[in-house]
């Protein structure tokens, strides 16, 4: 519930340009999921989703790569205090003042984007710098399906990475027929994968979130609303949340900003410089 003093600001579908209005931005734009836009990362081969407001450039705005969502908040003298967000009528989720990064930006939760998929709304309650907090609400209509737009060979140039020996991808099915996704490998006990499964043969896309235990990890069924996936080839891609966000023992295992994850499957977060896990291979389903 938000305060009296706070100030709501709703952000809709129709405030929802690709990046500050700028006709470079517009020509980034490979698609709009009503109140999203899926955009190439300059300078990189893959794509981000965005909720940019350019008529409002006081608003917060928010980005999310498949792996990490990121809102930024345009306030020149600095936030105040911890950040509040929650979904619908969801418990509320607290970022300390100590999280939040360099240019305002912090990063919500992993265990919210499955969250985001079925809700309505995210609201984000900040304190501006000497102004009263204000709450800040985020249409999640088009969520879903720009999540799988991300997945699309558009967004990827179709490019796939060989399969390391610390991070073994098998894509099997269950007694069911369900599809699984799972291996052995060297990352730390404890630390929180996410899993995204994708494939041309029917745009089918979904995502899951593990944790490595015993060296071993291993995804949820995959299914079609129930039904068994087609046999063929797939995208198998594995990432994990920003260092900060991993439990502090898996932090230590890693060097503390993730420098210790192997090379070939490590790569250097634009948000904080510390280093995720990323790896996509393709895989047959028989």
């Amino acid at each position: 519930m938000t305060t009296a003093l706070a100030a709501v600001v709703a952000l809709g579908v129709t405030d929802a340009p690709a990046e500050n209005g700028t006709s470079q931005a517009q020509n980034r734009t490979l698609s709009q999921h009503q109140a999203f836009v899926v955009v190439k990362q300059p300078g990189k081969g893959i794509c981000r989703i965005e909720q940019a407001h350019s008529n409002s450039p006081s608003n917060l705005a928010l980005r999310f790569d498949g792996t990490t969502l990121i809102i930024v908040a345009p306030y020149e003298r600095g936030l105040e205090g911890s950040i509040r967000y929650w979904i619908d009528n969801t418990p509320k989720h607290v970022i300390p003042k100590a999280n939040i990064r360099a240019g305002n930006t912090f990063a919500l939760a992993s265990d919210v984007i499955d969250l985001m998929k079925t809700g309505r709304t995210l609201y984000v309650q900040t304190t501006p710098r000497g102004k009263p907090p204000r709450t800040e609400k985020f249409s999640l209509m088009g969520f879903t399906a720009a999540t799988r737009a991300l997945a699309s060979s558009k967004c990827h140039d179709g490019k796939t990475t060989p399969a390391p020996t610390n991070l073994e991808v098998k894509l099997t099915r269950n007694s069911s027929g369900a599809a699984v996704v799972s291996g052995r490998t060297v990352l730390p006990d404890g630390m929180t994968l996410r899993i995204s499964l994708h494939t041309e043969i029917n745009g089918y896309y979904a995502q899951d979130t593990v944790r490595v235990h015993s060296g071993f990890y291993e995804s949820a069924a995959f299914t079609d609303r129930g039904r068994t996936l087609p046999s063929g080839r797939y995208t198998v891609s594995i990432s994990s949340p920003l260092m900060y966000l991993q439990p502090l023992r898996v932090q230590r295992a890693l060097g503390g900003s993730g420098n210790a994850i192997p090379d070939g499957i490590r790569q250097r977060s634009s948000y904080d410089e510390s280093y995720t896990v990323s790896h996509s291979v393709s895989r047959q389903l028989n």
